[in-house]
C-alpha cells in the first residue's frame, strides 16, 4: 500500500471514529439515574389521550437504574411506531428524559448529547418492569 493510500485509510478511520460516537454508554452514569426517586411513563397517542403511569416505589426505580448501570452498546437508531416517553425524577429535582420504543424488541434513545443519535437495546430486567406497567395500563 502506498504512502498516499495509507494516509487516506488513516483519515477515514479517524473520521469514522469521530462520527460514530460512543461505542457504549452507561445510562445510569450519563443520565444521572442513581438516586432517582420516581419514574413517569407517558402513554397515549396525542395530547387529548395522553396519560402518565407513575412509579413511586424507590426500590423499583433503583432496580431500573441498576439494570442500565453497565456499558450498553450504542446502535444506529431505528424507527418505531410505538414510543413511550420516560421521565426519571432525580433527587436534585431535575428530570432525565428518554424514549422507550419498540416494546417487542425494546430500545431506549434520547436527545442528550451522549446518545449521539443512537439507541441502546434495553436489558431484560428493565424491559420486564416497563412492560408490566404498560400492560396494567392496557397497552
Amino acid at each position: 500500500m502506498g504512502r498516499t493510500m495509507k494516509r487516506v485509510v488513516l483519515a477515514l478511520v479517524v473520521l469514522a471514529a469521530a462520527c460514530g460516537g460512543a461505542d457504549a454508554v452507561n445510562l445510569t452514569e450519563e443520565a444521572g439515574l442513581a438516586g432517582a426517586g420516581s419514574l413517569e411513563i407517558e402513554v397515549g397517542d396525542d395530547a387529548d389521550s395522553r396519560e402518565w403511569i407513575t412509579i413511586t416505589d424507590a426500590d423499583l426505580v433503583a432496580s431500573l437504574a441498576a439494570a442500565v448501570d453497565a456499558d450498553l452498546p450504542v446502535e444506529k437508531r431505528t424507527s418505531c411506531s410505538e414510543v413511550y416517553e420516560l421521565r426519571f425524577f432525580r433527587a436534585d429535582g431535575t428530570v432525565a428524559r428518554m424514549d422507550y420504543a419498540c416494546p417487542e424488541t425494546p430500545v431506549l434513545w434520547g436527545d442528550d448529547e451522549f446518545w449521539n443519535g443512537g439507541q441502546v437495546t434495553v436489558p431484560a430486567e428493565f424491559a420486564d418492569v416497563i412492560r408490566a406497567h404498560l400492560s396494567l395500563a392496557g397497552r
